[in-house]
This record gives C-alpha cells, sequence and structure tokens, in this order.
C-alpha cells in the first residue's frame, strides 16, 4: 500500500492542523504518558509501576483520557494514537 505524497508545503499544513486538533483535547503530560502506555498494551498495575504513581492515580488519568477524546474502548484510543502519531502502527497490522 502506496502513501500519499503531499507537497512540502502540505504535509507542513497537515501537520499543523493536526497538532491544532491534538492540542483542543487538553491532555495533560502524564495523561499522555499514560496514553501511550495504555496503547502499548500495559496494564493498569503495570503503568503505576513505571511511572511510579499509585494505581488509583493511574486509572483516575484512564477515566480522564478516555472523558477528554470520548473513546468508547481500548481500540478506539489505539486509533487516536494512530491518527494523531503518538504510537507507531504495529509492524504486523502493516502487512
Amino acid at each position: 500500500m502506496e502513501k500519499l505524497k503531499l507537497s512540502p508545503k502540505k504535509e507542513r499544513e497537515r501537520r499543523k492542523l493536526l497538532q491544532k486538533e491534538f492540542e483542543s483535547y487538553n491532555l495533560s503530560k502524564t495523561e499522555i504518558k499514560v496514553l501511550k502506555l495504555v496503547c502499548q498494551e500495559f496494564t493498569t498495575l503495570e503503568i503505576s509501576k513505571k511511572l511510579k504513581m499509585s494505581r488509583r492515580t493511574v486509572e483516575g488519568h484512564r477515566y480522564n483520557i478516555n472523558a477528554k477524546i470520548q473513546a468508547k474502548t481500548q481500540i478506539g484510543l489505539y486509533v487516536f494514537c494512530l491518527h494523531y502519531g503518538l504510537i507507531k502502527p504495529l509492524y504486523w497490522a502493516m502487512n
């Protein structure tokens, strides 16, 4: 599957729009870290150990993330992260 090529100017415009749209969700730096880890299939307990915070704090961040981006499922979170370039697609999903 070939990627659509945009002119450098159009690509800069696209990235700027995506960045502005992403910022409108008002996710904190910690929420972004938690979101990335959730999308990498870390459990709440694993995230709490990795970020050195309580399980309840991680649960609170997860709740806030879901409320802000209105994701209904884990897949919704994953699609959100892919769309805004927070994570890269898994290799096996690209074949």
